[in-house]
């Protein structure tokens, strides 16, 4: 019972199978939603004599400042739906990250609910760019429940995928905000973020990195990932890396 639960919850917030009277996927609705809250209305007159006319500004879908090949730090409500985990064995540790996908849940890897080092995942930093230092921006929250993908598997990774609901409702601001998620697969380059290494042997960062990736097809990623590695490459992965430079989310915990 309490599976079928968990992936009742991970087909309606991930997969989004259920649809409205208008056939709109439910993500396509919250994001609607949200978007309508950071809508700011300010008024402009064109001449002293006609009336002020009202000119939505959308706040949701920043610009951004496009792809950088190669990591460098992001700042500060660039990317408003970035968390970070925290760890609490012996003492409080930040290490994988995550994703704000509604007031109430955070979507990570299954592979970041527990560690043998660092014990299991204890709280979940909304609002920051740095691994360690704090602003008035920042928000820590506690975790009711964890809800991993029943047929996540720790040797392969697969369907390594998981949702941790918040002991608290965000409240959104200019920095706090979710991530809409896709009704589709667009094949087209992305920026990853995280906090982890640029290199395999430089130090873990401290501060939120950005890279730009570029989208491999299916069929280019499968032939190059099963001929070099045992794992097999499945429909239910996506494949970014970059052709010319060393560019990849191997050594960023995402």
């Amino acid at each position: 019972m309490f599976a079928s639960k968990i992936i009742l919850l991970i087909l309606s917030l991930l997969i989004n199978v259920y649809f409205t009277s208008a056939n709109q996927r439910i993500s396509a609705i919250k994001c609607k939603e949200y978007e309508s809250i950071t809508q700011i209305p300010y008024y402009v007159r064109s001449h002293p004599n006609f009336p002020a006319s009202k000119v939505v500004l959308n706040k949701c879908r920043r610009s951004g400042t496009g792809l950088v090949v190669g990591g460098e730090d992001a700042f500060l409500f660039e990317f408003p739906h970035q968390a970070l985990l925290g760890y609490q064995k012996f003492k409080v540790e930040w290490s994988c990250g995550g994703s704000l996908i509604s007031p109430d849940f955070v979507l990570t890897a299954a592979h970041c609910l527990d560690s043998i080092n660092t014990g299991p995942v204890t709280f979940v930093k909304l609002g920051m760019i740095s691994r360690i230092e704090s602003n008035n921006f920042v928000k820590i929250y506690g975790i009711n429940e964890k809800y991993k993908h029943e047929n996540y598997k720790q040797q392969t990774n697969n369907n390594d995928i998981a949702l941790l609901k918040l002991n608290d409702t965000v409240k959104f601001n200019e920095n706090i905000f979710p991530i809409c998620l896709p009704s589709k697969l667009y094949e087209s380059d992305a920026i990853l973020t995280g906090f982890g290494r640029t290199g395999g042997k430089e130090a873990t960062s401290e501060n939120l990195l950005k890279v730009g990736l570029q989208h491999f097809t299916y069929s280019y990623c499968r032939e190059l990932f099963n001929v070099r590695s045992e794992r097999v490459f499945r429909d239910t992965m996506i494949c970014y890396g970059h052709r010319t430079d060393k560019k990849d989310a191997c050594q960023v915990r995402c």
